[in-house]
């Protein structure tokens, strides 16, 4: 057990300076399998300063708004995050 407790710790995804919402990181969960470590690679990445980096996160977030919101909709309580889809092995998914 304590190993199991180690190795998630390790492998935890780092604090991100920006802070993901509940809303940004549903909406990029429709695209991305992992919004936080999607974001964290954002940042890491160190292309664009700390303003920069919000103005990226908020613009992908913005693109994708409006796919996510139909999704949703059109699923209503089925609605699933791209990862939940990924681990149903549903077709184009991963």
């Amino acid at each position: 057990m304590k190993m199991l407790v180690i190795a998630l710790v390790l492998l935890s995804t780092p604090a991100l300076a920006y802070k993901l919402t509940d809303e940004e990181r549903a909406i990029l969960a429709e695209i991305v399998l992992d919004p936080d470590a999607w974001a964290n690679h954002a940042e890491a990445s160190g292309l664009v300063d700390a303003s920069g980096l919000v103005a990226a996160i908020q613009a992908k977030i913005e693109k994708h708004r409006a796919a996510y919101d139909k999704a949703k909709a059109a699923k209503g309580r089925d609605y699933k995050s791209r990862a939940a889809r990924c681990a149903a092995k549903e077709p184009g998914a991963c």
